[in-house]
């Protein structure tokens, strides 16, 4: 038996640990019933009556936790273990069930807790739930520092100072002697590593909260456990997230020491907090195993820097084919080489296939103008289906088509992603229309056999605070990782996600134009002119 896991409970669940994820054997129809049990036992829980009398949500309705956010807040609220790791997939509502936590237990107990997260932005809404719960609650609101009970107008400037990140609540003993609780947001963006270090290392209290913790770097986890280290064994240390990388977050994932919550989509779609059209959404997404299923990522296909490959060879060799037909709209990548021994590239796409075209190394913008004019002409491609790398070279390429075609797209990769349902997962358009293309090798895409695909097999990804990236053309060469010219012309014909519709040609719009004069000349001489 797991005896390190709170969540799922292993006298109730039958589960497996090995490797980076945690398999839940029960069907789901048993693990439905087994949290809705869990749920019937909640009613006479205090903890989780006394969240439903305080807090409410953003529709001003009682506040009801899961069975799983019920130890998430109890983990802070009773201060359970000196040591704990809560592995939660995203959009469950492990941050606001964290606020709500901090404020119930700085409200009462009179000590101070320190929040790491991994960006401002995430400090900021922490620290805002916070606020908002304070702001509802007469309670609260009498305990906080600096507002009095009645005073709206002071807690609503509260709300809007977008640098708060301490907040210090009176609690007024048996003894009438005024002590004081409080929570501070230590935020560790790359640029501010040792500012965090020094915060993290000046910090008085013995609480310590890591909010997103596998994107805090293993330096500034140190840090923490150091300063934990010197202040003996009355410490609480929380650690709380998606499980993006093998560091220090996988490390106490594996170490019994930590008690464990573990909350995956097969979770939160038993208890409610998920429903199956919202999964089969995402699932669309990139990172689903991670944000969702709550995988660690495989320990080969993530290199020192974090870096994973973005196309599987195994999945490569399923795609290649001998010879392939290309059916549906088709597109036309063209990717002009930028220095040394890169290659100029021409890929044609279907809906089905790929195939490269054409393939020299030069640097002759008229040569790969000429042979782009061949391809559209020969297959009869419409031009707003021709995606052109408009960067370096390939802006003169691109001025040259666009002068003789009308409807040439031209593609920046540094540009923001094309405006779509998942644009917020990617860091710019040249990650997000590698993604799509990886995706549609996994989904069956073929391409026609050309050794030089194999240069996806060196192209990389990674995630920085949940934004996927390609690792940057200038890293590749500091690593020696040729240009990936193939590849590339691919991918930009993903750089669109909608299908254009067929436009008319010269002949039949004339035609048109020329019943349309007829249809108002008829109309205009029917009108008979009215003498004054």
């Amino acid at each position: 038996m797991q005896t390190d896991y709170l969540y799922p409970d292993p006298t109730k669940v039958d589960f497996d640990v090995f490797g980076g994820t945690l398999k839940i054997n029960n069907s789901d129809d048993e693990l439905k019933e087994i949290i809705q049990q869990e749920y019937r036992e909640l009613q006479e829980d205090p903890t989780w009556n006394m969240v439903a009398s305080m807090f409410v949500t953003d529709q001003q309705e009682t506040f009801f936790l899961t069975p799983a956010e019920t130890l998430i807040f109890k983990s802070i609220f009773q201060r359970l273990y000196p040591r704990m790791l809560i592995v939660s997939s995203t959009q469950y509502g492990k941050t606001i069930t964290i606020a709500m936590a901090l404020l119930a237990r700085i409200a009462v107990f009179p000590e101070d807790w320190l929040v790491i997260v991994p960006d401002s932005k995430r400090g900021k809404l922490l620290i805002n739930y916070i606020i908002k719960a304070t702001s509802e609650n007469a309670y609260f609101k009498g305990k906080l520092t600096g507002v009095r009970n009645k005073s709206r107008d002071a807690m609503n400037r509260l709300l809007e100072e977008k640098s708060k990140v301490k907040l210090t609540y009176q609690i007024l003993s048996e003894d009438n002697v005024a002590r004081y609780g409080s929570v501070e947001i230590v935020s560790c963006e790359a640029h501010r590593v040792n500012e965090a270090i020094n915060a993290v290392m000046g910090f008085g209290g013995r609480n310590v909260v890591s909010d997103e913790s596998s994107l805090i770097s293993n330096e500034i986890e140190a840090g923490v456990f150091r300063m934990l280290a010197g202040k003996g064994e009355d410490t609480c240390y929380v650690k709380i997230g998606n499980p993006f990388a093998r560091n220090h977050f996988y490390q106490s994932f594996k170490d019994t020491k930590y008690k464990k919550i573990f909350i995956d989509e097969r979770i939160g779609l038993a208890d409610g907090q998920y429903n199956k059209p919202f999964l089969e959404e995402a699932a669309e997404r990139p990172l689903y195993s991670i944000l969702f299923q709550c995988q660690f990522p495989e320990e080969e296909a993530v290199d020192a820097d974090g870096y994973s490959p973005l196309v599987l060879e195994e999945n490569l060799n399923k795609a290649l084919k001998p010879q392939v037909q290309l059916f549906g709209e088709l597109r036309l990548g063209i990717d002009s080489a930028g220095e040394g021994r890169d290659y100029s590239t021409l890929v044609l796409r279907g809906s089905n296939a790929a195939k490269v075209l054409w393939r020299k190394r030069t640097i002759d913008t008229m040569l790969i103008y000429s042979q782009a004019c061949h391809f559209i002409d020969a297959f009869n491609i419409d031009p707003r289906n021709v995606f052109v790398d408009a960067i370096g070279i390939g802006k003169g390429v691109y001025d040259r088509l666009a002068q003789t075609y009308k409807g040439i797209v031209s593609v920046k990769g540094s540009n923001s992603p094309e405006r779509s349902k998942d644009s917020q997962d990617f860091k710019n358009a040249r990650a997000q229309m590698h993604w799509r293309a990886a995706l549609a090798l996994t989904a069956g895409m073929e391409l026609e056999h050309d050794r030089s695909w194999e240069e996806v097999l060196q192209v990389k990804y990674s995630t920085e605070k949940g934004i996927l990236q390609i690792m940057s053309k200038k890293e590749m060469r500091k690593r020696r990782i040729k240009s990936p010219d193939t590849w590339d012309a691919f991918a930009l014909t993903f750089a669109r996600e909608t299908i254009v519709r067929p436009r008319a040609d010269d002949a039949e719009k004339n035609f048109m134009k020329q019943m349309k004069a007829k249809r108002r000349k008829r109309v205009s001489k029917s009108f008979r002119k009215v003498p004054y």
